[in-house]
């Protein structure tokens, strides 16, 4: 995002990062750790 300051004259630039929200890091363990099982269930059969 650039922005120009009427008085300076001079480009500003902010760089934005997006963050995940807890929920969707929560979800994702939660996904890894269920094919994490299903894998060790597949082996040990």
């Amino acid at each position: 995002m650039n922005f120009l300051h009427p008085s300076d004259g001079v480009d500003h630039s902010i760089q934005i990062f997006a963050v995940p929200e807890p929920a969707t890091i929560s979800l994702l363990l939660a996904g890894l750790g269920l094919v994490v099982l299903a894998n060790h269930r597949r082996k040990t059969k």
